[in-house]
């Protein structure tokens, strides 16, 4: 991870809690990344809506670490 990957991510966790699937990295390493560890997309899309209801506002974010989320303000 590139320090600019590392700046993005900590202003995207400030606003938003991140589930991430891998197969490369443990959900040890994870977590301390401040990110959520999940096993597949479904269960993690699964839990988000199970957390804050059918209405909530997901992003499935395909290669993640090639993609800069922005979160517009409300």
């Amino acid at each position: 991870m590139d320090q600019w990957q590392l700046e993005e991510l900590a202003k995207v966790v400030a606003h938003c809690k991140i589930k991430v699937v891998s197969d490369g990295l443990s959900p040890e390493i994870l977590r301390q990344c401040y990110v959520e560890p999940a096993p597949s997309v479904e269960q993690a899309v699964a839990d988000s809506l199970k957390e804050y209801g059918p209405d909530a506002k997901l992003a499935v974010i395909p290669k993640g670490p090639y993609v800069l989320p922005y979160v517009m303000p409300a």
